[in-house]
């Protein structure tokens, strides 16, 4: 269990570093796809060696009504309801920057068509995707 409070701690401290950013970001009047990608391939690629889902989940925390969270699950759910197939693609490195936006934009118009949050489509998707799996 060391290792846990180890990778913890570090984590803690690479968070602490990059605050001023992060804080940045929460306190924008609007993002787009262009902030969205330079935040998600930089600032947690600093805090984080590897892992697509911990980057986004890192913007969903500053921006949590505009970028929806990303999991094994929800994206299994994406592949079923689209048609699509990049649930095997996940944790490969390029992933976020030719998937995620795709992605972003279906679950943002789900939720202007069916006026659900983001937080309600995300756990609908991860229910159905563990279900399914």
């Amino acid at each position: 269990m060391d290792w846990k409070g180890n990778l913890l701690n570090k984590w803690t401290n690479n968070v602490s570093q990059h605050l001023s950013e992060i804080n940045n970001l929460r306190n924008a009047n609007s993002i787009n796809e262009i902030v969205i990608m330079n935040f998600i391939n930089t600032i947690p690629k600093k805090i984080v060696k590897s892992g697509n889902v911990l980057r986004v989940f890192m913007m969903h925390l500053a921006r949590p009504l505009e970028v929806p969270i990303l999991d094994r699950f929800a994206i299994l759910t994406y592949d079923v309801v689209t048609g699509q197939n990049i649930s095997l693609l996940i944790n490969r490195t390029n992933f976020i920057s030719y998937h995620y936006l795709d992605y972003r934009d279906y679950i943002l118009k789900l939720q202007n068509q069916t006026g659900s949050s983001i937080r309600e489509i995300d756990r609908a998707f991860w229910v159905y995707g563990k279900h399914i799996l």
